[in-house]
């Protein structure tokens, strides 16, 4: 994580802390959105090595959660590796 807070920090001049939501703490201000065809699970945890403090998922359909569509259960694929999980509905 060193490695791209100190490209940030000397690039944008900006200060990489943690967040807070609520009791959840997030340990780094920089923020993944979410992508159409990109913020699928291997995307994501490459993010999180590289510093982003959230890696959100691609954007799922409240229809395909409500009848267990299959294609939207691969877009929330996760392990234990992804501590707090943010989807995008």
């Amino acid at each position: 994580m060193e490695r791209i807070s100190d490209f940030v920090r000397e690039r944008y001049s900006l200060e990489i802390k943690e967040l807070r939501l609520g009791n959840i703490i997030i340990p780094s201000n920089v923020l993944m959105a979410p992508l159409a065809g990109y913020t699928c699970y291997p995307f994501r945890v490459l993010c999180s090595e590289l510093g982003a403090g959230l890696c959100f998922t691609e954007m799922v359909s409240c229809n395909g959660l409500k009848y267990k569509n299959s294609a939207t259960e691969k877009l929330l694929f996760t392990t234990s590796d992804e501590k707090i999980i943010p989807v995008y509905i």
